[in-house]
């Protein structure tokens, strides 16, 4: 079974008192290092790369026409999101805005969709 995201928050990228309907955060990965030699009879052979990409961290909220447009700054980034046992869990990094868009549709609530790159590790905290 998996928590309901309702109680999920996020703060950091210049971006305040916004009311949040979407969190996602997609972790870059880990390259594979081909290392096969003339010994490798049967498959190729792979290693893990030391590196790993921190991803992409994207916010969807409610959009009032106030938000700030993209700095460029890297700064700290964090989610806190409900864990299935009712604490919670939360994600850190440091990040900088890629993109930011929004929607103003006639008779319709304003949104806005903000992306940040991660850059450096991805943490976790109490």
């Amino acid at each position: 079974m998996g928590a309901i995201g309702t109680g999920s928050t996020f703060t950091g990228g210049g971006l305040t008192n916004v009311k949040i309907t979407d969190i996602s955060w997609s972790v870059g990965g880990r390259e594979s290092v081909e290392v096969t030699h003339m010994g490798s009879l049967v498959a190729k052979e792979y290693v893990p790369s030391a590196l790993y990409d921190g991803g992409t961290l994207t916010i969807q909220f409610q959009f009032d026409g106030a938000q700030p447009p993209i700095t460029g700054a890297v700064g700290s980034l964090s989610v806190v999101v409900p864990t299935e046992t009712g604490s919670t869990a939360r994600w850190e990094a440091d990040g900088f805005m890629t993109s930011f868009d929004f929607s103003d549709p006639v008779e319709g609530l304003m949104t806005a969709t903000a992306s940040f790159k991660i850059t450096g590790a991805v943490g976790t905290g109490a």
